[in-house]
């Protein structure tokens, strides 16, 4: 099933009510945003609210809702980061993870 610009925007306005009472806050980029549809997946970028540090607590809060939301996790930054360097000869440093849901997947772009 693609991932399409409407459904992206239910999906995530969905996101933001469940992450907003944690300090958090979502948005999209990648081929969604771009092309209006996905065959392969959906780009979030997750950032916390206002201005303070992003700490590790916040982080653990983030990934125990995500888990409670019906997210799994498929790959860590670690993991992602070596593929890159594995497939494409990449450095790249951006904090991505490979998630999950309902059996489509999601790449969690953190911001800090």
């Amino acid at each position: 099933m693609n991932w399409t610009l409407e459904h992206a925007q239910q999906f995530l306005g969905d996101l933001q009510n469940q992450l907003r009472p944690i300090g958090w806050c979502v948005g999209l980029t990648g081929s969604v945003l771009y092309n209006t549809v996905s065959q392969k997946d959906i780009d979030v970028i997750l950032m916390p609210m206002g201005d303070g540090p992003w700490k590790q607590t916040t982080l653990h809060e983030l990934y125990l809702k995500l888990y409670d939301l019906g997210f799994r996790l498929v790959k860590n930054a670690a993991e992602v980061k070596e593929e890159w360097l594995r497939d494409h000869n990449s450095h790249d440093t951006k904090h991505v993870e490979i998630w999950e849901y309902n059996g489509r997947r999601v790449d969690f772009f953190f911001l800090r």
